[in-house]
C-alpha cells in the first residue's frame, strides 16, 4: 500500500527508508506550483502553449523527483486533500494499470512507453 504524500513532501526530498527529508531538497509547495502554470502560460505564444506547458510539467515533476506528471500530479491531489480533510477519513483509489484505447483515435493506441 503507497503512503501519501504530505505536504511540502517531495520524492527526493524525502528519505523512504528511515523517513527523513534531505536539507539540500527545496521544500515542495503545492500552492506555489498552481500559481505558476497560469502565471507562465500568458508569456507563452498561443501555438505553443500545449507544448510549453508539457515541458513545464515535467521541469517541475522532475526538479522534485517524480519520473513523470502523472505521479507528480497525484502527490498534488493527496497534498490538497490531507491539507482540507481534517479528521474526516479519505481514500484515493486510482487504475493499477493504464492501457490501450479501446478505440480513439485508434484501437491500441497509446502515448508514450509505458
Amino acid at each position: 500500500m503507497e503512503r501519501s504524500f504530505k505536504s511540502g513532501e517531495s520524492v527526493n526530498g524525502r528519505n523512504v527508508v528511515n523517513g527523513n527529508s534531505s536539507s539540500s531538497v527545496p521544500s515542495f509547495d503545492v500552492a506555489k506550483e498552481l500559481e505558476l502554470a497560469p502565471s507562465l502560460a500568458k508569456e507563452f505564444e498561443v501555438k505553443k502553449v500545449s507544448q510549453k506547458m508539457k515541458e513545464l510539467g515535467l521541469e517541475r515533476s522532475r526538479k522534485y523527483g517524480w519520473l513523470d506528471t502523472y505521479g507528480f500530479t497525484k502527490a498534488m491531489g493527496e497534498m490538497l486533500l490531507n491539507s482540507v480533510g481534517g479528521d474526516f477519513p479519505v481514500v484515493i483509489l486510482g487504475p493499477s494499470v493504464i492501457e490501450s484505447t479501446y478505440q480513439d483515435p485508434f484501437p491500441g493506441w497509446i502515448e508514450g512507453n509505458r
